[in-house]
């Protein structure tokens, strides 16, 4: 009786196969070479084993007919962007530290640790023209030598103002304003400083390269503004190259999540330092300049809203301090070694 049920059943599944075949279904895949989604037929098949119904007798197949004739890229596709914005008012919450080590035992070093929220509102129907607040703090802790005069501790508390606006496809400003009071927290003198920025983009070739120019005022006593112009280079997904002055930065992708992810590595060269109000010994108030040349590479990983973390490491070359009562007070510092890190929610 088994034997002859097996039969039975052998005799039922080769009728049904030679009444519906096999039928191949599409697949999508990425390919390792450029990352670019590809289409190709798959090998795989499946058996139909669901007879059409009375109630559906044009359907051979309810499962393949259900089945879209050719399933949406989007969700294969490794270069879909990365949202920039969260769907929220607070767009970011972000914390970095970092040291900097003098290479000479009689010198300055100095460790900073740092903290800000930014709230972005967009002016209209979506991002194209946003506008966006952040309040920061930071504190550097200055370790020097005893010939060097200056405070142990210097802090910077801010309140930026960030404006994008798309004037067309390709032409788009930035501006930003961030007053500040940069001090020792012990003199209030020449404390309010202002940063500012001013910046068209054109999209020369949309998505390839553009083009920014504008200036940048720095709010500091020995660097008072500087022109800020440069260009952005895309070759591709994984490469891009920012050529600005006074920063610049080459960027390389090293991984891709979809449109959850993405981790970066980069080099940069750009101008660091900043001034602050002080008061110097009898109670003298005054102002002081550091400022260097850094030399830095690091990983970024960026979320999808705008989040992620860095780890960065480099070199501070060319290294001085200033108080602006007297020129005859600049001092030359060693290079220094540079390691910082941050995170934002």
């Amino acid at each position: 009786m088994i034997q002859l049920g097996l039969s039975l059943v052998a005799a039922l599944l080769v009728a049904v196969q030679e009444q519906y075949p096999a039928q191949s279904l599409p697949s999508y895949y990425t390919s390792p070479i450029n990352a670019q989604p590809e289409y190709s037929p798959s090998q795989q098949t499946y058996q139909q084993t669901l007879a059409p119904t009375a109630m559906s007798p044009a359907i051979s197949n309810p499962i393949s007919a259900a089945l879209p004739t050719e399933m949406p890229r989007i969700l294969f596709d490794e270069e879909v962007e990365l949202p920039k914005f969260k769907k929220q008012a607070i767009q970011k919450i972000a914390f970095a530290g970092g040291w900097l080590g003098a290479t000479s035992r009689n010198d300055l070093s100095s460790t900073f640790a740092s903290a800000g929220i930014t709230i972005g509102l967009p002016l209209g129907r979506n991002m194209d023209n946003i506008l966006a607040v952040t309040p920061s703090f930071r504190c550097d802790w200055i370790d020097a030598s005893s010939a060097i005069e200056i405070p142990s501790e210097l802090f910077d508390v801010g309140l930026e103002v960030f404006h994008s606006r798309k004037i067309n496809d390709r032409l788009k400003l930035l501006a930003l304003v961030r007053p500040s009071h940069r001090s020792d927290f012990k003199t209030t003198e020449n404390a309010v400083r202002v940063f500012g920025l001013g910046l068209f983009i054109w999209d020369y070739k949309p998505e390839v390269l553009s083009v920014s120019f504008g200036a940048v005022y720095l709010g500091r006593s020995d660097i008072t503004a500087l022109p800020a112009v440069g260009l952005t280079w895309t070759p591709n997904k994984q490469n891009r190259f920012e050529l600005q002055f006074p920063r610049s930065r080459a960027w390389h992708r090293l991984r891709k999540n979809g449109a959850e992810s993405e981790l970066w590595s980069y080099v940069s060269i750009g101008i660091g330092g900043n001034t602050w109000a002080v008061t110097r010994s009898g109670g003298v108030a005054d102002e002081v300049a550091l400022r260097d040349i850094r030399i830095t590479t690091g990983i970024e990983r960026i979320v999808a809203g705008g989040g992620g973390w860095f780890v960065e490491t480099g070199l501070a070359l060319d290294r001085s301090l200033e108080y602006v009562s007297s020129s005859a007070s600049r001092v030359s510092l060693s290079n220094g070694v540079l390691l910082s890190a941050g995170w934002t929610y």
